[in-house]
């Protein structure tokens, strides 16, 4: 489980979180929404530690995230930011591989590691592209390859039992992704997080988390203004309240909520 008391974060003065609490359990996605600037990226940057908040504390499985050593904790926890990039001229495979390196200079980590590497590219259907040059890519193509080298970092050795708590960190992963790609992306993410996995994942569609998500964070301004299940806690109220639109919400025969969305009337 991931814990955060009190967690703030502030640049001169202006504060881009403020005073959030949340318990993130294992084998759930987490999903944030919130308008453009909410601090969605933000909050996802202060779980990995990528920055350090200005007040507040994050525990990863009950040891604070300070106290954790660099290569323990990424053998647990991945993060795939929204924007990457990669100029070298790395096969698909290589930059896979690349997960791999928290890894280095561990027993079993040669079998371990080509089962990983090998498992996580079947899972995203890159087994054919392994070969092609990463740079040469579409854009789509170029976000699997990345998510599967954050899935290579905290893959489990072979067979291990019981399954041993992650953690991955998704921010709006889908973005780029042609329609068939985003599902099968989310699919996939869905049965990471059904192996003992905290998915903590930020979106901008919120059909995407109604779909996907078992817990919604609603952010705007910095501020947590929901939290709880997505079934309850997403509704078409929630929607018109925090981003201003008109949504009807849909349930389908598989007992899934959609929503058909439009613009608010401009008054005259």
């Amino acid at each position: 489980m991931i814990i955060i008391k009190d967690l703030s974060y502030e640049i001169r003065g202006h504060k881009l979180i403020n005073s959030i609490n949340l318990d993130l359990s294992l084998g759930k996605i987490h999903a944030i929404i919130g308008p453009n600037g909410a601090g969605k990226s933000t909050l996802l940057r202060l779980i990995s530690g990528e920055i350090k908040p200005t007040q507040g504390s994050i525990a990863i499985a009950n040891t604070r995230l300070v106290d954790w050593k660099l290569n323990s904790i990424a053998r647990s926890r991945a993060i795939l930011p929204q924007h990457t990039s990669l100029n070298f001229d790395y096969s698909v495979e290589e930059v896979v591989a690349l997960g791999r390196a928290p890894y280095l200079g561990l027993h079993k980590e040669t079998v371990n590691g080509a089962h990983a590497i090998e498992s996580v590219m079947e899972q995203l259907e890159l087994t054919d592209l392994r070969h092609r040059n990463y740079t040469t890519l579409s854009g789509g193509e170029q976000r699997r390859v990345q998510l599967a080298r954050v899935l290579a970092q905290i893959n489990r050795p072979v067979n291990a039992k019981p399954l041993s708590p992650r953690y991955l960190l998704l921010d709006e992963p889908v973005s780029g992704l042609d329609l068939s790609h985003q599902h099968s992306f989310l699919n996939t993410v869905r049965e990471i997080a059904d192996e003992n996995t905290a998915v903590i994942i930020s979106m901008h569609d919120p059909n995407h988390a109604a779909i996907y998500s078992d817990e919604l964070i609603l952010l705007q301004n910095g501020q947590l203004m929901a939290n709880g299940s997505t079934k309850d806690t997403l509704t078409s109220e929630l929607l018109e309240k925090h981003f201003s639109i008109c949504a009807e919400s849909i349930r389908t025969n598989s007992h899934r909520t959609h929503f058909v969305f439009k613009a608010k009337n401009k008054a005259n």
